[in-house]
């Protein structure tokens, strides 16, 4: 029940050009002599194209001139310019910097990107909290796309406790004043009944506001589910997903294929269909992937062929696992969000058998994404006989070195989950089985297991399993690490070494760990700290951010 993706749109605030003063010679000289306001606005109007020829050269020497004066809206520039290489090699770290400045200073647009660049970890270190604070900051002062992004963190508990009613009244606010983004999230919540009742024409309604006004993504970024739109009222939605599939967008090249394939307001045509699914396939869109890889295994809209069959399978899998990692590194405090993702978001249409076709037919080939997705296709906590069906997919994919599928099998046992009962035994082969992966989050998550499971003697696996994950940059198991050496707790207690995880995770970006760092640093002498602090500087040598 989740889209996963925020679109980052609207860097720049687009102020009225008759809100600024155009172009003149006089400004231009009060420009020259030092004023930094009219650097500003000597910057606009270049870059506006008011009063004067467009010239994003000579903006960026305006706004850079302005901003290094201190004047907030011209630093903002100066990071729109650097985030998106406007003429200049694109630099996410300098961006931050300059938001930053101007986050500070005030300006709504910059606080906006600042949460941006924090939420997707973008010139630094991935930090929820931090995206959620300036994300607010934004919001409260009208900013429409912060309005919507801050629903998201309110809806998936990023940054703040989850609460999904706030997310609908913050979507709704800022659709109701037009923002297309909003209204597509809006739509979203619609079409899967989040906090409101499920009706698939408020949220094509909502889809196609948003489209109207150029957000062409705005059916298509619904995913696979946008197809009951499409069957239900395809007349509005068909024109809009053509215009998206047209202009490359993949999504909306593989509901064209779905389009052509069921026969719903086009003729029925499956070289048609097959040509669209080609698309998608070709834009890494790793659904259509599937899909061409069965209708070449079967000959549907195109001649057989086994060769390119396995080929598009195997490219299908490679992407698969690509995207579910990038999902667990995104949502790395909600693990287990994965399952919900496949079975909510991207497989809403299980009950239509027609979908499952390459799945089962990738699965029967021992793809082990395949597998993985049909384990949580048939997980429900109220049915037994699917969750059989579940437990088997699972042990296939997990055995077949599927490290999404080993990670689900050793949290079934750990907890006893599907009907199975609590196996701690099986629950440690399965996580060292997932562990060889090397994947931080997993890491993680072993050596949580050992902390919380008190029956177990063996403790101090803990402390080895956070050393690794922390190792490669985790900042739960660098906290996590960090509170163990300074209580004592399963390790000798040791404040160096406490400072020395705390401070990495502070500069990693996580704020709520400075005070901790303080209490800690109260504990050491000045020749304990300098000498962590030298050790700190070299992990970072070798640790670079980003």
């Amino acid at each position: 029940m989740k889209r996963f993706i925020l679109i980052f749109v609207g860097l720049l605030c687009f102020t009225l050009l008759s809100a600024l003063p155009a172009y003149s010679e006089s400004l231009l000289q009060k420009a020259k002599s030092g004023d930094a306001e009219a650097q500003y606005y000597i910057g606009r109007a270049y870059y506006d194209g008011n009063g004067v020829k467009k010239d994003y050269n000579q903006a960026f020497r305006w706004f850079k001139t302005a901003a290094e004066q201190g004047n907030v809206n011209a630093q903002f520039y100066v990071g729109v310019y650097l985030a998106n290489g406007y003429g200049l090699k694109r630099n996410y770290t300098q961006a931050v910097s300059w938001y930053k400045k101007a986050a500070m200073g005030g300006n709504r647009y910059a606080q906006n990107n600042l949460g941006w660049c924090y939420k997707y970890g973008k010139g630094v270190k991935q930090n929820y909290n931090e995206a959620f604070r300036w994300f607010k900051a934004a919001a409260k002062k009208g900013h429409l796309l912060a309005q919507s992004n801050l629903g998201w963190c309110y809806l998936y508990g990023m940054g703040v406790k989850e609460n999904p009613k706030e997310a609908v009244r913050l979507f709704k606010m800022a659709a109701e004043q037009g923002y297309a983004g909003a209204q597509c999230d809006l739509g979203f919540c619609y079409e899967l009944g989040i906090v409101v009742e499920p009706d698939y024409f408020k949220a094509l309604y909502w889809a196609t506001s948003a489209a109207e006004q150029g957000y062409l993504r705005a059916i298509s970024i619904l995913g696979p589910s946008s197809q009951q739109l499409i069957k239900k009222n395809y007349n509005k939605s068909s024109f809009w997903i053509k215009a998206a599939a047209e202009q490359g967008d993949a999504a909306s090249q593989y509901n064209m294929g779905f389009l052509y394939d069921r026969a719903i307001g086009v003729k029925h045509d499956y070289n048609e269909a097959f040509w669209w699914f080609k698309n998608a396939a070709e834009n890494n869109y790793f659904l259509a992937m599937y899909e061409v890889a069965w209708r070449y295994e079967q000959g549907i809209g195109t001649p057989k062929n086994a060769s390119e069959a396995l080929k598009w399978y195997r490219l299908a899998d490679y992407e698969t696992t690509k995207k579910f990692d990038s999902f667990c590194q995104e949502y790395n405090e909600n693990y287990n969000l994965l399952k919900e993702y496949v079975s909510a978001s991207l497989f809403d249409f299980i009950d239509n058998s027609v979908y499952l076709k390459w799945i089962k037919s990738a699965a029967n080939k021992n793809f082990s994404n395949a597998q993985y997705i049909l384990g949580c296709l048939n997980e429900d906590i109220d049915n037994k006989k699917n969750n059989k069906k579940a437990f088997k997919y699972y042990k296939k994919a997990a055995k077949n070195g599927n490290y999404f599928a080993q990670y689900r099998l050793a949290n079934i046992y750990e907890y006893g989950r599907l009907n199975k009962n609590k196996n701690i035994f099986k629950a440690i082969y399965w996580y060292k089985k997932a562990a060889k992966c090397q994947r931080d989050w997993i890491l993680y998550e072993f050596g949580r297991f050992y902390d919380s499971n008190s029956f177990i003697l063996l403790h101090n696996k803990a402390i080895n399993w956070f050393n690794a994950a922390a190792q490669k940059g985790n900042i739960n198991a660098q906290m996590r690490l960090a509170c163990l050496y300074e209580n004592g707790d399963r390790v000798k207690q040791d404040f160096k070494e406490a400072y020395y995880w705390y401070l990495i995770a502070y500069r990693n970006g996580n704020k709520n760990a400075e005070q901790d760092v303080k209490r800690i640093e109260n504990k050491l002498t000045d020749q304990q700290k300098q000498e962590v602090q030298a050790r700190v500087n070299d992990w970072f040598k070798t640790h670079p951010k980003e």
